[in-house]
């Protein structure tokens, strides 16, 4: 699995569980409690996968746009077979290895995932 696989398959578990609490909302507007710290499944039952910690609207949004980050520095072949980030690479960060700082960044609050490969920390 490469990194950008890797993090495209967690955007889409996070989007799942935002799509949940969005749905929840519309159905019934008491069913996610705002604490003050975050936003949680009004629900005894609840398994705590539910949590958001963000209003779900905004969550929806960091998604979307963790999505065109990962779109943007997605690695692309060169012209010798070598691969690069080709955002980095229009900066002049050319010496950075693939994947780039960015993607890596990005999957750091994934690292407790099992499909996380260690090589990928920053």
């Amino acid at each position: 699995m490469t990194l950008v696989e890797f993090l495209n398959a967690r955007l889409d578990e996070d989007e799942a569980v935002v799509k949940e609490a969005i749905a929840a909302l519309e159905r019934d507007p008491d069913a996610l409690i705002d604490d003050g710290l975050g936003w949680y499944a009004n629900n005894a039952d609840s398994s705590g996968d539910s949590i958001v910690a963000v209003g779900p609207r905004r969550a929806a949004a960091e998604v979307e746009a963790k999505r065109r980050i990962v779109a943007l520095h997605a690695p692309v072949d060169g012209n010798w077979g070598e691969v690069f980030c080709e955002e980095c690479e229009r900066y002049g960060d050319t010496n950075k290895p693939s994947p780039c700082p960015t993607l890596r960044l990005l999957a750091l609050p994934y690292a407790d995932h099992p499909d996380y490969d260690p090589d990928w920390k920053p």
